[in-house]
């Protein structure tokens, strides 16, 4: 039986493996990319951010 954070280790290392260097590379641009629209957002709105997404 699996503890609850060595179940979360193995999900994780099977996503890893399931989507590959590429896919886990895509899914990053992806990310960063809705993280630089959310702070450009932000922005405009006068929200002061801590770090850039940029």
């Amino acid at each position: 039986m699996c503890t609850a954070q060595a179940l979360l280790a193995n999900i994780a290392g099977m996503y890893a493996i399931y989507h590959g260097p590429n896919g886990l590379k895509n899914i990053a641009r992806r990310i960063n990319l809705c993280a630089q629209i959310a702070s450009t957002i932000f922005e405009h709105y006068g929200f002061n951010l801590v770090a850039s997404a940029k």
